[in-house]
């Protein structure tokens, strides 16, 4: 962050002396330069640590009386400093609301998703033993960059719940200004992921066989995803079974142990034909 600050101070008394003795508002920060330019002079000096102080409070002491060798002076100071934002609560979550129901053997789903965050930048408001406050008068230009952003369409934004427009900019960045008073920035985006069930038998959805004394019947299925973003998962896909009723059901599994759940699926909600079908 660049901040400056202009001086006007007069040299002509006897005995005088000028200091300057600053401390930016915002807090942490580290300060990394300090630059100078006398208003009568184009040239912008930068000042080394022989020039300035910082006391025990990070206060920046400045004998200007020193530096200077004019008797009147217009000045301007300029201060580089790093300062540190908080990102809180930075999830991407799939929403909720969209059923992905599994109708055909290779099918193309366009899930929405919530990439969310909640930036913090804080300042000390009062002396130096209060606690720092939200920087509600620090207004940030930021640049997010999610992975996957090229896949992104359907862009809806908001910023504490405001609705935002021109965000976007050609290479799929998000452009936007925000306050740095714990400010809620989410991003409502669709995307495209392809699935399809591998070596699957006829019309049904897996490979299906005869085990034991040939009176189990085994369904094993390989559904795969052979297009979308590499870094988002995809959860909560429907698969309706409509050729194996729940009473002939004994067990089930995943290959990595993860849950399957399987239930009666209720007829009038997807088609009349299907009875007595499955859903997991």
């Amino acid at each position: 962050i660049n901040e400056s600050i202009s001086v006007q101070f007069n040299s002509s008394v006897s005995g005088s002396e000028g200091y300057l003795i600053y401390s930016p508002k915002l807090y942490p920060r580290v300060l990394n330069q300090v630059l100078v330019k006398n208003n009568t002079d184009p040239i912008i000096v930068e000042l080394n640590e022989e020039d300035y102080t910082l006391d025990s409070n990070d206060y920046f002491v400045f004998n200007y009386m020193n530096f200077f060798s004019t008797s009147f002076h217009n000045f301007s100071i300029y201060f580089i400093f790093e300062y540190t934002l908080t990102l809180e609560a930075w999830d991407l979550t799939q929403n909720p609301s969209d059923v992905l129901s599994l109708t055909q053997q290779i099918q193309t789903f366009s899930p929405s998703f919530y990439y969310n965050f909640t930036l913090i930048g804080t300042k000390i408001a009062g002396n130096l033993t209060t606690l720092p406050v939200p920087a509600g008068n620090l207004v940030l230009g930021i640049i997010v960059n999610p992975l996957d952003k090229d896949l992104f369409f359907d862009h809806i934004l908001e910023i504490d719940d405001q609705i935002k427009v021109l965000f976007l900019e050609p290479d799929k960045k998000i452009n936007v200004t925000i306050s740095a008073d714990a400010k809620l920035f989410s991003l409502k985006f669709s995307i495209n992921f392809t699935m399809v069930f591998e070596n699957s038998v006829d019309f049904s959805w897996a490979i299906d066989r005869l085990i034991g004394d040939r009176d189990i019947r085994e369904r094993i299925y390989f559904p795969s995803l052979i297009s979308g973003p590499e870094h988002i998962f995809l959860k909560d896909i429907t698969l309706i079974e409509s050729t194996i009723i729940v009473d002939q059901i004994i067990s089930n599994s995943s290959l990595f142990e993860r849950n399957v759940n399987v239930f009666d699926e209720i007829v009038s909600i997807t088609q009349e034909t299907i009875e007595n079908s499955l859903i997991f």
